[in-house]
């Protein structure tokens, strides 16, 4: 089952609030930066998301967006 909210940052599909975790899509660059990180598996059959700790370091929240936004692809709302 899908986590409890989707999260969408500039109309990108980024991650998620799962059981109360940000969780954020496991691309290149997180691993690149955040060696040593924790990434999890948020439900049965998904795959690992990384796992954002210090949610209280809005600075550090945004800057992980910025740096993921290029390498995801387009929501499928924005489709035409």
């Amino acid at each position: 089952m899908m986590g409890e909210y989707l999260l969408y940052y500039k109309d990108k599909l980024i991650g998620g609030l799962y059981d109360d975790k940000l969780l954020l899509k496991d691309i290149r660059p997180l691993r690149d930066i955040h060696d040593g990180s924790e990434f999890v598996i948020p439900y049965e059959g998904a795959k690992e998301m990384f796992h954002v700790i210090d949610t209280e370091n809005k600075e550090e929240i945004f800057r992980l967006f910025e740096l993921i936004y290029d390498f995801l692809p387009e929501s499928a709302k924005n489709k035409k």
